[in-house]
């Protein structure tokens, strides 16, 4: 393997890696000194004879060394404190039942076969909230309600939502959703409830749809997403992941259900951290995910009370907790979570299965692939209105 630095196209540094040697245990300590002699367009360049796809330049720290003392870069973040006082998220995997089996997810795939699926026990759901009301911690973000199945498919969904609201009124619940398992007669206290509807729908055209979003059908679904919006307005969105199966779908989508109130999310395409569903027959700008201290300062909680690094975790190879073991309190201070955040911290993210496997589209090129879908959507459209 080989990794260069160039300027202005003009190779300034390189440095050679024997492939017999380990990768994983030098890919997070490569060090390539270069000299710069004026300012300009600076690139890196990779070259491997084997493993492309499981090799990923993930992240560069720059020392500027010309003053005779490194300077790191990081990441500014106001989460690269220990310990944790502060929440960005709580995501509660309030059931492990999903009604859809969407060919990129794991989700009712034969490789999650030996993890129980169930809706979140009552009591333990409970023992959470008062946990986490008495702990007075700051909480930026939501309550999220779904993780690796659909709330909606949670017999005590309304029950827990009411419950959170009357001890913290205040807290935001974010409900994920693909609406297919809605019931207005018995999802209606929902409305008030919930301050936000993540619901996914990948597709617009039924063909597309039933592809991504199998078995579910989008003459059976759209309609209940359609009275859900009627009833719950702008606290509505749509999020799908974009990937080459949809994005020419992206426009459409939008334009649909901009007209009905709602807007569109699109979300970069991961492969949650597997390598077992074709993740690059579905991306657009794969990467690999370079997650840093902050994913410490979520709180993700599976069904059963098993508390994980990351929402992507499916497979959860990496748990760093167990909350019918530990409280709230110990579980964001044991010393698993302080791996993570020591580790992720020096960019070590081969320590652990789940970031070793990570990829996601880059955010940056998706939104400058669905601007460009956008845009072109509106020329052909004043194209065709100038020529009638």
């Amino acid at each position: 393997m080989t990794l260069e630095c160039l300027l202005d196209g003009e190779v300034v540094g390189a440095h050679v890696f024997d492939i017999d040697e380990p990768l994983r245990r030098i890919a997070d300590t490569i060090d390539l000194p270069v000299e710069l002699a004026h300012s300009g367009v600076v690139e890196f360049r990779g070259h491997v004879t084997r493993g492309l796809r499981q090799t990923h330049l993930r992240y560069i720290d720059v020392h500027d060394t010309a003053a005779g003392l490194p300077i790191d870069y990081v990441f500014p973040s106001d989460y690269n404190a220990w310990p944790v006082r502060r929440l960005r998220n709580i995501v509660i995997g309030t059931t492990g039942v999903c009604n859809a089996s969407c060919p990129h997810c794991p989700t009712n795939k034969p490789m999650l076969a030996h993890l129980a699926r169930a809706p979140m026990p009552w009591p333990l759901f409970k023992r959470l909230v008062d946990q986490i009301a008495a702990a007075r911690l700051y909480i930026e973000g939501n309550f999220t309600f779904g993780l690796h199945g659909d709330a909606l498919m949670d017999p005590m969904v309304v029950e827990r939502a009411r419950y959170l609201k009357s001890v913290m009124p205040h807290a935001k619940i974010l409900l994920n959703t693909n609406a297919g398992p809605f019931n207005e007669r018995r999802h209606a206290p929902l409305i008030d409830l919930v301050d936000f509807f993540g619901v996914h729908a990948e597709a617009l055209s039924s063909e597309v749809y039933a592809q991504l979003m199998q078995p579910l059908r989008a003459d059976v679904v759209f309609p209940k997403i359609e009275r859900l919006i009627e009833l719950a307005g702008d606290k509505v969105a749509i999020v799908s992941p974009i990937s080459q199966v949809n994005i020419g779908e992206y426009a459409a989508m939008s334009k649909y259900w901009n007209e009905r109130g709602v807007q569109v999310i699109g979300l970069p395409f991961t492969n949650r951290v597997t390598d077992n569903l074709n993740y690059y027959d579905y991306a657009l700008a794969p990467s690999a995910g370079i997650c840093r201290q902050e994913v410490v300062h979520d709180l993700v909680i599976d069904w059963d009370g098993k508390v994980l690094a990351c929402c992507q975790d499916f497979s959860r190879s990496n748990a760093i907790g167990d909350l019918e073991q530990e409280s709230v309190q110990q579980v964001l201070s044991n010393a698993a979570r302080r791996k993570v955040f020591d580790l992720l911290g020096e960019g070590r993210w081969s320590e652990f299965s789940s970031c070793r496997n990570c990829k996601f589209d880059h955010a940056t090129r998706v939104e400058e692939l669905l601007e460009e879908a956008l845009h072109k959507t509106t020329d052909e459209a004043s194209e065709l209105s100038l020529s009638a």
